[in-house]
């Protein structure tokens, strides 16, 4: 009987170390918000190459409410200049929506499950190269600042790949930055203005 107590406090005491453990390591990580139901707006500053020109775009979302559905209204600031002609294909050009979900592609999880803004050791990545943490940075939104902890990809051959500023409260990258492997190029999406409900 004695030795069944035992037992039975072993598992008890196993079982709360692995709650724990598991609590402690679900809050380590950094992972972006995946249900936007909570969100009345975000909005993102965009600065991108496009045919070796430097472009700057606001693209966001804000997310309404009534009794029976959600409301998305989807706004874009694009900036051009005086000499530009605007034709049809900037007024609806389609492929805005798909140019942000290369910035909060889900697939990017496989790297943030690697992040640890707690502890921030450099973690190596086969196949990717190696995440490394570089001090906070500031950046300037509409209405504020957000700060964060720098997180870069350097690949195998210890080049930048890509960066994130992340905060821990903060449920979206507050800089996503990846450079363009085949020209100069590169594209900066800036957390620019949110709130949730």
């Amino acid at each position: 009987m004695l030795r069944n107590l035992k037992g039975v406090d072993f598992v008890k005491k196993l079982a709360l170390f692995l709650i724990l453990l598991f609590s402690v390591m679900s809050f380590a990580t950094w992972m972006p918000l995946e249900d936007y139901s909570g969100v009345k707006y975000v909005y993102y500053k965009i600065n991108y190459t496009q045919y070796e020109e430097e472009k700057e775009m606001i693209y966001g979302v804000e997310i309404g409410l009534d009794e029976e559905k959600y409301i998305l209204n989807y706004n874009t600031t694009v900036f051009l200049s005086k000499d530009q002609p605007i034709g049809s294909d900037i007024l609806f050009e389609q492929e805005l929506s798909m140019f942000m979900y290369t910035f909060l592609n889900p697939m990017f999880s496989f790297f943030y499950e690697t992040i640890d803004l707690n502890e921030q050791m450099n973690t190596k990545l086969y196949g990717f190269g190696s995440i490394k943490y570089e001090g906070q940075v500031t950046v300037q939104g509409k209405n504020g600042t957000y700060t964060g902890t720098k997180v870069v990809l350097y690949n195998e051959d210890n080049e930048l790949s890509m960066y994130w500023v992340l905060n821990q409260d903060i449920p979206f990258p507050i800089v996503t930055y990846m450079s363009d492997d085949y020209s100069d190029g590169s594209t900066m999406v800036q957390l620019w203005d949110y709130e949730l409900r």
